[in-house]
Protein backbone atom coordinates (compact mmCIF):
# COMPACT_ATOMS: atom_id res chain seq x y z
CA UNK A 1 0.00 0.00 0.00
CA UNK A 2 1.55 3.21 -0.81
CA UNK A 3 -0.27 6.99 -0.44
CA UNK A 4 1.46 10.53 -1.93
CA UNK A 5 0.25 13.95 -1.74
CA UNK A 6 1.00 16.28 -4.28
CA UNK A 7 1.40 20.32 -3.88
CA UNK A 8 1.94 22.58 -6.64
CA UNK A 9 5.79 23.41 -7.02
CA UNK A 10 7.96 25.80 -5.11
CA UNK A 11 4.64 26.07 -2.42
CA UNK A 12 6.06 25.96 1.20
CA UNK A 13 4.44 23.22 3.68
CA UNK A 14 4.37 23.28 7.28
CA UNK A 15 7.33 21.00 8.42
CA UNK A 16 5.10 19.48 11.00
CA UNK A 17 2.97 18.55 8.98
CA UNK A 18 4.89 16.89 6.13
CA UNK A 19 6.62 15.00 9.50
CA UNK A 20 3.04 13.88 10.50
CA UNK A 21 1.98 12.12 7.49
CA UNK A 22 5.62 10.54 6.79
CA UNK A 23 4.96 9.21 10.31
CA UNK A 24 1.56 8.18 10.11
CA UNK A 25 0.54 7.17 6.59
CA UNK A 26 4.15 6.72 5.28
CA UNK A 27 2.93 9.38 2.52
CA UNK A 28 5.74 11.61 1.46
CA UNK A 29 4.65 15.20 0.54
CA UNK A 30 5.86 15.85 -3.34
CA UNK A 31 5.54 18.88 -5.42
CA UNK A 32 4.87 19.08 -9.10
CA UNK A 33 4.32 22.06 -12.15
CA UNK A 34 0.97 21.46 -12.74
CA UNK A 35 1.40 23.98 -15.58
CA UNK A 36 3.54 21.11 -17.29
CA UNK A 37 0.43 18.89 -17.26
CA UNK A 38 1.64 15.98 -19.11
CA UNK A 39 5.28 16.33 -16.70
CA UNK A 40 3.17 16.69 -13.61
CA UNK A 41 0.98 13.50 -14.97
CA UNK A 42 4.16 11.47 -15.70
CA UNK A 43 5.75 12.14 -12.20
CA UNK A 44 2.63 10.76 -10.11
CA UNK A 45 2.41 7.81 -12.52
CA UNK A 46 5.94 7.25 -12.12
CA UNK A 47 6.31 7.28 -8.59
CA UNK A 48 3.10 4.63 -8.51
CA UNK A 49 4.74 2.57 -10.84
CA UNK A 50 7.63 2.19 -8.22
CA UNK A 51 6.21 1.52 -4.87
CA UNK A 52 3.98 -1.28 -7.41
CA UNK A 53 6.85 -3.09 -8.47
CA UNK A 54 5.79 -1.67 -12.30
CA UNK A 55 1.92 -3.37 -11.74
CA UNK A 56 0.35 0.21 -11.60
CA UNK A 57 1.57 2.80 -14.51
CA UNK A 58 -1.48 5.08 -15.06
CA UNK A 59 -3.23 6.31 -12.39
CA UNK A 60 -3.91 9.44 -13.68
CA UNK A 61 -5.40 9.49 -16.94
CA UNK A 62 -3.94 11.57 -19.71
CA UNK A 63 -5.84 15.16 -19.39
CA UNK A 64 -7.14 15.11 -16.03
CA UNK A 65 -4.68 17.34 -14.63
CA UNK A 66 -4.55 21.04 -15.31
CA UNK A 67 -2.43 24.09 -14.03
CA UNK A 68 -5.17 24.72 -11.68
CA UNK A 69 -4.60 22.05 -9.79
CA UNK A 70 -3.73 22.72 -6.40
CA UNK A 71 -3.80 19.09 -4.08
CA UNK A 72 -3.75 15.68 -5.70
CA UNK A 73 -4.31 13.06 -3.29
CA UNK A 74 -3.31 9.52 -4.28
CA UNK A 75 -3.74 5.68 -2.64
CA UNK A 76 -2.63 2.29 -4.56
CA UNK A 77 -2.87 -1.16 -3.29
CA UNK A 78 -2.06 -4.26 -4.34
CA UNK A 79 -2.59 -7.76 -2.82
CA UNK A 80 -0.76 -10.72 -3.71
CA UNK A 81 -1.11 -13.41 -0.41
CA UNK A 82 0.21 -16.81 0.32
CA UNK A 83 -1.98 -19.24 1.13
CA UNK A 84 -1.63 -21.21 4.34
CA UNK A 85 -2.39 -24.54 2.53
CA UNK A 86 -1.10 -23.63 -1.19
CA UNK A 87 -2.92 -25.43 -4.22
CA UNK A 88 -1.31 -27.85 -6.31
CA UNK A 89 -0.14 -26.30 -9.45
CA UNK A 90 -0.70 -29.79 -11.27
CA UNK A 91 -4.14 -29.80 -10.25
CA UNK A 92 -4.65 -26.21 -11.60
CA UNK A 93 -7.32 -27.72 -15.10
CA UNK A 94 -8.81 -25.47 -17.86
CA UNK A 95 -12.70 -25.84 -17.25
CA UNK A 96 -15.81 -23.93 -17.94
CA UNK A 97 -17.01 -21.12 -16.19
CA UNK A 98 -20.41 -19.50 -16.67
CA UNK A 99 -20.60 -16.14 -17.23
CA UNK A 100 -24.24 -15.76 -17.82
CA UNK A 101 -26.71 -18.49 -18.32
CA UNK A 102 -25.77 -18.60 -22.18
CA UNK A 103 -22.19 -18.20 -22.04
CA UNK A 104 -19.23 -19.90 -20.46
CA UNK A 105 -15.68 -19.11 -21.16
CA UNK A 106 -12.63 -21.54 -20.26
CA UNK A 107 -10.73 -20.18 -17.08
CA UNK A 108 -7.53 -22.01 -14.84
CA UNK A 109 -9.44 -23.62 -12.22
CA UNK A 110 -7.68 -24.45 -8.66
CA UNK A 111 -8.43 -27.76 -7.03
CA UNK A 112 -8.05 -29.07 -3.34
CA UNK A 113 -9.42 -30.67 -0.92
CA UNK A 114 -8.80 -29.11 2.71
CA UNK A 115 -10.53 -28.64 6.14
CA UNK A 116 -11.67 -25.01 6.14
CA UNK A 117 -14.36 -22.26 7.90
CA UNK A 118 -17.52 -23.14 5.59
CA UNK A 119 -21.09 -22.74 5.98
CA UNK A 120 -24.58 -23.09 3.66
CA UNK A 121 -27.09 -20.82 4.47
CA UNK A 122 -30.27 -18.80 2.69
CA UNK A 123 -30.84 -15.50 1.51
CA UNK A 124 -33.62 -14.96 -0.58
CA UNK A 125 -36.48 -17.25 -0.50
CA UNK A 126 -34.98 -20.72 -1.79
CA UNK A 127 -31.57 -19.36 -2.54
CA UNK A 128 -28.71 -20.73 -0.92
CA UNK A 129 -25.18 -19.14 -0.69
CA UNK A 130 -22.30 -20.86 0.44
CA UNK A 131 -19.25 -19.45 2.54
CA UNK A 132 -16.02 -20.39 2.53
CA UNK A 133 -12.94 -18.62 4.28
CA UNK A 134 -9.82 -20.01 2.76
CA UNK A 135 -6.63 -18.78 5.52
CA UNK A 136 -3.53 -16.68 4.58
CA UNK A 137 -0.18 -17.84 5.59
CA UNK A 138 0.50 -16.10 9.28
CA UNK A 139 -3.10 -16.60 10.13
CA UNK A 140 -4.20 -12.98 10.32
CA UNK A 141 -5.92 -12.77 6.93
CA UNK A 142 -8.51 -14.44 5.49
CA UNK A 143 -10.25 -14.37 1.69
CA UNK A 144 -14.22 -14.98 2.57
CA UNK A 145 -15.60 -16.79 -1.18
CA UNK A 146 -19.53 -16.30 -0.90
CA UNK A 147 -21.07 -18.45 -3.82
CA UNK A 148 -24.64 -18.35 -5.00
CA UNK A 149 -26.34 -21.17 -6.35
CA UNK A 150 -27.16 -19.96 -9.06
CA UNK A 151 -25.85 -19.07 -12.27
CA UNK A 152 -27.65 -15.07 -11.83
CA UNK A 153 -27.90 -15.43 -8.25
CA UNK A 154 -24.94 -12.98 -7.63
CA UNK A 155 -27.15 -10.05 -8.23
CA UNK A 156 -29.95 -10.82 -5.78
CA UNK A 157 -27.04 -11.63 -3.04
CA UNK A 158 -25.32 -7.98 -3.99
CA UNK A 159 -29.31 -7.50 -3.15
CA UNK A 160 -29.64 -9.32 0.23
CA UNK A 161 -26.23 -8.08 1.96
CA UNK A 162 -27.25 -4.37 0.53
CA UNK A 163 -30.33 -4.45 2.64
CA UNK A 164 -29.94 -6.50 5.32
CA UNK A 165 -26.57 -5.16 7.07
CA UNK A 166 -26.11 -8.02 9.40
CA UNK A 167 -25.80 -10.60 6.75
CA UNK A 168 -22.66 -11.18 6.41
CA UNK A 169 -21.93 -11.00 9.81
CA UNK A 170 -24.42 -13.46 10.65
CA UNK A 171 -22.64 -16.18 8.11
CA UNK A 172 -19.08 -15.22 9.29
CA UNK A 173 -20.54 -16.31 12.74
CA UNK A 174 -21.47 -19.75 11.45
CA UNK A 175 -18.93 -21.20 9.88
CA UNK A 176 -17.73 -24.16 11.20
CA UNK A 177 -14.60 -25.63 10.76
CA UNK A 178 -14.84 -29.32 8.48
CA UNK A 179 -12.89 -30.64 5.27
CA UNK A 180 -14.41 -29.14 2.21
CA UNK A 181 -13.76 -30.02 -1.68
CA UNK A 182 -12.75 -26.45 -3.15
CA UNK A 183 -12.21 -25.11 -6.92
CA UNK A 184 -11.95 -21.67 -7.91
CA UNK A 185 -10.64 -19.98 -10.67
CA UNK A 186 -7.67 -18.00 -10.74
CA UNK A 187 -7.64 -14.27 -11.23
CA UNK A 188 -5.52 -10.81 -11.44
CA UNK A 189 -7.54 -7.86 -11.72
CA UNK A 190 -7.47 -4.63 -10.54
CA UNK A 191 -9.85 -1.15 -10.29
CA UNK A 192 -9.09 2.57 -10.37
CA UNK A 193 -11.41 5.10 -9.00
CA UNK A 194 -11.66 9.01 -9.56
CA UNK A 195 -13.14 9.41 -5.56
CA UNK A 196 -13.83 13.57 -5.94
CA UNK A 197 -17.57 12.54 -6.69
CA UNK A 198 -18.02 9.99 -4.44
CA UNK A 199 -16.02 11.98 -1.49
CA UNK A 200 -18.85 14.41 -1.82
CA UNK A 201 -21.72 12.45 -1.95
CA UNK A 202 -20.97 11.66 1.48
CA UNK A 203 -19.74 14.94 2.43
CA UNK A 204 -16.49 15.88 2.26
CA UNK A 205 -17.34 19.01 0.44
CA UNK A 206 -15.92 21.92 2.04
CA UNK A 207 -11.92 20.18 1.56
CA UNK A 208 -12.76 20.15 -2.28
CA UNK A 209 -13.74 24.25 -2.40
CA UNK A 210 -11.61 27.02 -3.25
CA UNK A 211 -12.91 28.84 -0.79
CA UNK A 212 -14.31 26.98 1.99
CA UNK A 213 -11.42 24.50 2.59
CA UNK A 214 -8.96 24.91 5.78
CA UNK A 215 -5.38 23.13 5.42
CA UNK A 216 -4.08 25.80 7.75
CA UNK A 217 -2.41 22.93 9.62
CA UNK A 218 -0.42 22.23 6.32
CA UNK A 219 0.01 25.92 5.77
CA UNK A 220 -1.21 29.53 6.90
CA UNK A 221 -2.26 30.73 4.14
CA UNK A 222 -5.83 29.91 2.89
CA UNK A 223 -4.83 28.80 -0.60
CA UNK A 224 -5.12 25.03 -0.48
CA UNK A 225 -8.25 22.73 -1.75
CA UNK A 226 -8.52 18.90 -2.55
CA UNK A 227 -8.15 18.68 -6.37
CA UNK A 228 -8.16 14.84 -7.11
CA UNK A 229 -8.13 12.09 -5.27
CA UNK A 230 -7.26 8.66 -6.61
CA UNK A 231 -7.72 5.02 -5.91
CA UNK A 232 -5.91 1.97 -7.73
CA UNK A 233 -6.08 -1.31 -6.88
CA UNK A 234 -5.45 -4.87 -7.38
CA UNK A 235 -5.80 -8.33 -5.94
CA UNK A 236 -3.73 -11.11 -7.47
CA UNK A 237 -5.20 -15.12 -6.65
CA UNK A 238 -3.15 -17.73 -7.68
CA UNK A 239 -1.94 -21.41 -6.24
CA UNK A 240 1.22 -20.47 -4.05
CA UNK A 241 1.18 -20.77 -0.14
CA UNK A 242 4.46 -19.04 2.05
CA UNK A 243 7.95 -20.58 0.43
CA UNK A 244 9.17 -23.45 2.44
CA UNK A 245 5.31 -24.06 3.73
CA UNK A 246 3.46 -27.02 0.84
CA UNK A 247 3.27 -29.33 3.95
CA UNK A 248 1.07 -26.92 6.60
CA UNK A 249 -2.41 -26.70 5.87
CA UNK A 250 -5.43 -25.84 7.60
CA UNK A 251 -5.46 -28.79 9.78
CA UNK A 252 -2.61 -27.01 11.45
CA UNK A 253 -3.91 -23.64 11.80
CA UNK A 254 -5.45 -21.89 14.92
CA UNK A 255 -9.10 -22.99 13.31
CA UNK A 256 -8.57 -26.27 13.28
CA UNK A 257 -6.63 -26.97 16.38
CA UNK A 258 -9.98 -25.39 18.02
CA UNK A 259 -12.62 -27.08 16.03
CA UNK A 260 -13.77 -30.72 15.45
CA UNK A 261 -14.07 -31.18 11.75
CA UNK A 262 -17.23 -33.17 10.58
CA UNK A 263 -17.74 -36.76 8.72
CA UNK A 264 -18.61 -37.16 5.14
CA UNK A 265 -20.11 -36.40 2.94
CA UNK A 266 -17.46 -33.70 1.52
CA UNK A 267 -19.61 -30.66 0.70
CA UNK A 268 -18.32 -29.31 -3.21
CA UNK A 269 -17.24 -25.18 -3.25
CA UNK A 270 -17.55 -25.22 -6.82
CA UNK A 271 -17.38 -21.66 -7.77
CA UNK A 272 -17.75 -22.01 -11.57
CA UNK A 273 -20.22 -18.96 -11.80
CA UNK A 274 -20.29 -15.50 -10.45
CA UNK A 275 -19.58 -15.20 -6.88
CA UNK A 276 -18.37 -12.42 -4.87
CA UNK A 277 -15.22 -12.21 -2.55
CA UNK A 278 -13.47 -9.97 0.61
CA UNK A 279 -9.89 -9.97 1.98
CA UNK A 280 -10.48 -9.23 6.28
CA UNK A 281 -8.19 -8.78 8.91
CA UNK A 282 -9.43 -12.00 11.22
CA UNK A 283 -8.74 -10.29 14.44
CA UNK A 284 -10.38 -6.99 13.69
CA UNK A 285 -12.90 -7.86 11.32
CA UNK A 286 -11.93 -5.44 8.83
CA UNK A 287 -12.54 -5.89 5.15
CA UNK A 288 -9.55 -4.83 3.22
CA UNK A 289 -10.41 -5.55 -0.45
CA UNK A 290 -14.28 -6.42 -1.60
CA UNK A 291 -15.27 -7.44 -5.45
CA UNK A 292 -17.01 -9.48 -7.15
CA UNK A 293 -15.99 -12.39 -10.26
CA UNK A 294 -18.34 -12.35 -13.13
CA UNK A 295 -15.55 -12.97 -15.82
CA UNK A 296 -12.50 -13.71 -14.34
CA UNK A 297 -9.31 -12.67 -16.78
CA UNK A 298 -6.87 -15.48 -17.50
CA UNK A 299 -4.01 -14.42 -15.69
CA UNK A 300 -0.12 -13.68 -16.25
CA UNK A 301 2.47 -15.46 -13.90
CA UNK A 302 2.28 -13.19 -11.35
CA UNK A 303 5.25 -13.63 -8.43
CA UNK A 304 5.38 -10.29 -6.29
CA UNK A 305 8.14 -10.19 -3.73
CA UNK A 306 6.48 -8.75 -0.52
Amino acid sequence: MANGLWAPAGMHVLREFSAAIERSYGAGLRQADYSQEETARSSINQWAEECTRQLFSAVVARGEITPEARLVLINVMCFKGFWTKPFGKQQTLDESFWVNPHTKIVVPMMWQRGTFFYHQGMFHFADRVQVLELPYAGDQLSMVLLLPEGVEGIIELEHTLGRQKGKLTAWLSALQCREVDVAFPKFIFGSRFNLDDPLREIGVVDAFSRHDADFTGMRPQRDLFLSHVYHQTLVAIDEYGAEGDSAAGPGDSRAARTSRTTPHPVPMFRADHPFLFLIRDRASGNVLFMGRVVNPPVPPPVRLTL
